[in-house]
């Protein structure tokens, strides 16, 4: 790999500042590093530029192994910085990870990072995303028969996929393409190194921890087919999970209002013409379809088009829609909406109204998506 610049940390400021300054001139069109002011701060492992409306700061991590790049506010990935001795060196992103997309030996990976150990499994998460995206290689496209505890590293890899930890490395490492729900299909496979090495409870831990993730990114289908192909310790539960009993509390919680307001309950069976009721209905829906778009979009760090999120919202709304509805006429069956409660209209009404509610409750009390199993 060709560096493309590299300066000394401990000599910002100082000497090599005018090498900073054309690294950020040359390839971010930044204007403020030429009358801007240059500090260090939090012991030295930042470097703060600001000319009082723009700022940006390269921060070292604990290790002093890389550099993050913000830029007012937002990270840049347009390249990594990589701290060698005292030289803080700088590459372009695709050729960081040539070396690793290459590798089809373990060897090649102890020769091109001699600082990383095969042998070690780590206990926390990756220190960094090319630490990550070389775990990625080891545990799924390495095929070499001196890599004995590639089942280990599969299941390492399995954690990092299903840990919120991990979010800003995946979030890295979408740029290389990294579907971290793929690579969990791979490791929940009969032809997987972890599923031949782990006893039957491990792997059927594993699809539960698989299922839950899935339904907590709005991907009901994938999960539906993990819980009809796979064992599972709590295969009844799962199933039940499907259902999004959270999503049913929500529901319940919003025909409390119905139920237990005269005033709403005389608003909707008053002079409120059937037109009118379909028109809250449909004002409603598309607020909760909304909703549905973007926490999908923000569970799923930014990763799925438009399409793609439509696709997976689409069941959850259809499933959520017809149990509101099922619970609807069911309370207008025991009475509870009064005389007039079987109005089929009132009915959709109620439902919708409902499942709304019981979304805005939802966001309100917790920070787990609707979708999410308890």
């Amino acid at each position: 790999m060709d560096k493309l610049y590299s300066f000394n940390w401990n000599k910002i400021p100082g000497s090599d500042t005018k090498i900073f300054k054309k690294l950020l001139r040359e390839n971010f069109d930044i204007d403020l590093v030429r009358k801007a002011k240059i500090v260090k701060i939090n012991d030295s492992k930042t470097i703060r530029v600001f000319d009082g409306k723009n700022y940006l700061s390269l921060s070292i991590n604990d290790n002093k192994t890389v550099a993050n790049l913000i830029i007012n506010g937002k990270r840049s990935d347009k390249f990594i910085f990589k701290i060698e001795d005292v030289m803080l060196c700088v590459y372009k992103f695709e050729e960081i990870y040539y070396d690793v997309d290459t590798a089809k030996l373990i060897e090649n990976i102890r020769n091109n990072y001699p600082k990383f150990n095969p042998s070690d499994i780590p206990k926390e998460a990756p220190e960094n995303p090319l630490h990550a995206y070389i775990i990625r290689r080891i545990a799924l496209y390495i095929d070499d028969e001196k890599l004995e505890n590639q089942g280990d590293w599969q299941n390492y890899w399995f954690r990092c996929c299903i840990s919120e930890k991990c979010d800003y490395i995946f979030s890295i490492l979408k740029l290389r393409h990294v579907n971290r729900e793929e690579d969990l299909l791979k490791i929940c496979n009969p032809e997987s190194k972890l599923w031949k090495k782990a006893g039957d409870e491990r792997i059927k831990i594993n699809i539960d921890l698989c299922i839950d993730f899935f339904l907590k990114r709005y991907n009901l289908m994938k999960a539906f087919s993990l819980c009809w192909n796979y064992p599972s310790s709590k295969i009844h539960l799962n199933w039940i999970e499907l259902f999004f009993p959270r999503m049913i509390a929500g529901i319940f919680v919003g025909f409390l209002p119905i139920i237990t307001s005269n005033d709403l309950m005389n608003f909707i069976d008053g002079n409120q013409s059937n037109l009118k009721l379909y028109a809250f209905f449909a004002f409603m829906f598309i607020l909760t379809v909304i909703y549905f778009l973007y926490e999908c979009y923000k569970i799923t760090q930014k990763t799925l088009d438009i399409e793609k999120i439509f696709m997976r919202i689409s069941p959850v709304l259809m499933v959520s829609s017809i149990e509101a509805f099922l619970i609807s006429i069911i309370f207008a069956y025991v009475g509870l909406f009064g005389d007039k409660g079987w109005v089929l209209s009132k009915i959709i009404f109620y439902a919708m109204f409902a499942l709304f509610i019981g979304i805005l409750a939802q966001l309100l009390w917790e920070e787990k998506t609707a979708t999410e199993p308890l």
